[in-house]
């Protein structure tokens, strides 16, 4: 299994927010505590590859990269 950190997944979506040719909008949960229940871009995907332990984290950042690019 493809093993990536946690700081180093969180350096990577910090990459992403900053890139202007990305979109990286906060999520809106119902179920969350968060502000105006929205959770923020970083959190959400961090959440979801701990939900998610068999998601290879190197393939869900590239893939994500790929879904958010502004065209």
């Amino acid at each position: 299994m493809d093993v990536m950190e946690s700081e180093d997944i969180r350096a990577a979506l910090a990459t992403m927010e900053a890139d202007p040719a990305l979109i990286t909008k906060s999520v809106y949960s119902a179920n969350i505590t968060w502000v105006g229940n929205r959770m923020p871009f970083s959190d959400a995907h961090v959440a979801y590859l701990k939900a998610h332990p068999n998601v290879s984290p190197r393939q869900y950042l590239a893939n994500l990269r790929m879904r958010i690019k502004r065209r």
